[in-house]
């Protein structure tokens, strides 16, 4: 009985995180053609020197993705000492930037791929206890 629901609570987890996984993404392929060039002329400063600024959906998507996930781990030391460190123009690229442009590219594109990181250790581990 035990092992069954706990089975149960797992799967509704698995399942859970899945459903916001899709949406996060469906949104996501959705939104970026419209807001990458508000986006690349707010924080391409972030990106090294030679990275070309294509606009085609997996190349936004993924752009996108990037920027998301250093706006919601600025703040961690390893972003702090390697990308943030000494360069008072990144601080204030972000500072400056629409705040509906920040939220989006934070919330939906930075904790989707966070999200979607989780979703697929939980399927490894959905896959290993499943022999």
């Amino acid at each position: 009985m035990n092992d069954s629901l706990l089975w149960g609570g797992f799967l509704i987890t698995f399942v859970g995180i899945v459903t916001i996984s899709a949406l996060l993404v469906v949104v996501g392929v959705i939104l970026a053609p419209m807001i990458i060039h508000k986006a690349d002329k707010a924080l391409s400063i972030l990106l090294p020197d030679n990275e070309l600024l294509f606009q085609g959906l997996p190349l936004s998507y993924t752009r996108l993705g990037t920027y998301g996930r250093m706006l919601l781990l600025k703040d961690t030391g390893w972003y702090q000492s390697r990308v943030f460190d000494q360069r008072p123009d990144r601080e204030r690229a972000i500072a400056e930037m629409p705040v509906n442009l920040r939220r989006t590219v934070t919330w939906l594109y930075g904790a989707g791929s966070l999200i979607c990181f989780f979703t697929v250790l939980l399927m490894i581990i959905f896959l290993l206890l499943d022999r």
